[in-house]
């Protein structure tokens, strides 16, 4: 199975701009999630909790170990998908 991830160049762009003007929290986060073409609540999934936790957690900046934490699951996630085609 082949996955085709195509980044909508507006949202990456709206996501650099909020977070110029402070608006938004656990940038690295949000882009990778964004990058990788998954919704929050998916990647909640892969961390065992629920959407709306998830989404609770990025309204506040993560310490940088939990963030790390966080794109390594979804980096793994998409490595193993990758890997099954």
């Amino acid at each position: 199975m082949i996955i085709h991830v195509r980044i909508n160049s507006y949202q990456v762009n709206e996501i650099i701009h909020q977070e110029r003007n402070g608006k938004m929290k656990n940038i690295k986060v949000r882009t990778e999630i964004t990058k990788c073409g998954m919704k929050i609540y998916e990647v909640a999934e892969l961390l065992g909790i629920t959407g709306n936790s998830l989404s609770r957690k990025l309204a506040k900046e993560l310490p940088k170990a939990e963030q790390k934490r966080i794109i390594d699951a979804i980096r793994a996630y998409k490595k193993g998908v990758s890997d099954d085609e």
